[in-house]
């Protein structure tokens, strides 16, 4: 059955005031009038061979994939190639009729099934078994092979690591130190931390780790390996809950929601900054080559029409395309599909 990442439901915005500019005003689609250095981004179109559109971005750790009519491709410089045979049937063979979700880890993977009876399996032929203990919400891979999957199990989250040679390492849930709500139903929900978003570039992966509690420590939980335990770190107090994490060389950047706008940060030393609004929730953030921060956001609850591209926290014009997945690679740099299911880069 199909997951949705949905983590932002259990975030509660924080008060605070970093130093920021005035934002521009979001448009739908495109966002509000961009500045200088936005303006000189162009999004494009991508051709997918043999698509009429309805493309899927599969992301994992500074690679993606679109999958497109049971075709399964990686994008290149000369445009996407093909990278599993069979993958259409290799999804049918595994989920048949049920709805399924795909990552992106050393292979690619489909789970599917009915509710409690998920099974989560490699659409490669010969693939070594994937073996879970919950629910995956999110994964990706280290380049030497090593798998980080993020599952959930009766309401908790927990970092699941799969080694080259078969091994697997299950760590408990990060524990909880803010209050609990008042809700018994919620109490529940909250009793640990959560792990909201996962992030890799191939050297480490990075948990994003959030409270119920505004006022308890954002964590990051760093995987370089299949045998190291995560190494846990408390972010600094940043003025805003964040809801996505993002890696690149090394550079950890976090972007989240303060009040309607963006609110973002590339962590060691910068101050928090503000992007478009109105903004209710982000879905994606990636880090560029060139050190710039991409977030790709939705409108608030009466703006859920209004989604917006940013470079560095202004406003990417996108033309007739709406974003509405994003992506990082190393062949294209930051991708995306629309919501018409037309693939995209921007350059």
């Amino acid at each position: 059955m199909t997951r949705a990442w949905a983590a932002a439901a259990l975030l509660i915005a924080a008060c605070g005031k970093g130093d920021r500019a005035e934002p521009p005003a979001a448009g739908s689609g495109s966002g509000g009038t961009p500045a200088p250095d936005a303006a000189e981004a162009r999004v494009k179109a991508l051709a997918i061979p043999g698509s009429a559109g309805g493309t899927e971005l599969v992301r994992g750790a500074r690679r993606v994939a679109f999958v497109n009519g049971g075709r399964w491709l990686a994008p290149t410089p000369a445009g996407p190639v093909e990278v599993v045979a069979d993958a259409g049937a290799e999804l049918a063979t595994a989920c048949g009729d049920y709805d399924h979700t795909l990552f992106l880890a050393r292979d690619p993977v489909a789970a599917c099934g009915e509710e409690h009876q998920e099974r989560t399996t490699r659409l490669v032929r010969g693939g070594p078994a994937v073996e879970l203990p919950g629910i995956p919400l999110r994964a990706v891979a280290l380049r030497d092979g090593t798998e980080v999957w993020v599952v959930e199990e009766r309401l908790q989250t927990q970092l699941v690591v799969l080694a080259p040679d078969g091994g697997r390492r299950v760590y408990p849930p990060f524990a909880r130190t803010g209050a609990l709500p008042a809700s018994p139903v919620r109490a529940k929900a909250c009793a640990a931390a959560r792990i909201v978003d996962l992030a890799g570039d191939g050297a480490e992966a990075v948990a994003l780790v959030v409270e119920c509690d505004p006022d308890a420590p954002v964590q990051l939980a760093r995987i370089t390996g299949a045998t190291a335990p995560p190494a846990s770190e408390v972010a600094p107090s940043l003025g805003f809950v964040p809801q996505r994490v993002a890696v690149a060389k090394g550079v950890v950047a976090v972007a989240g929601v303060r009040g309607d706008e963006l609110a973002f940060a590339r962590l060691g030393g910068e101050k928090p900054r503000s992007g478009p609004r109105p903004t209710g929730q982000v879905t994606g953030l990636e880090i560029a080559d060139d050190g710039a921060v991409w977030a790709l956001t939705v409108g608030t609850r009466d703006r859920q029409d209004v989604w917006t591209l940013s470079r560095d926290g202004v406003a990417v014009p996108t033309g007739a395309l709406v974003p509405r997945a994003l992506g990082a690679d190393a062949a294209l740099g930051i991708v995306g599909v629309a919501g018409d299911g037309t693939a995209f880069t921007v350059r």
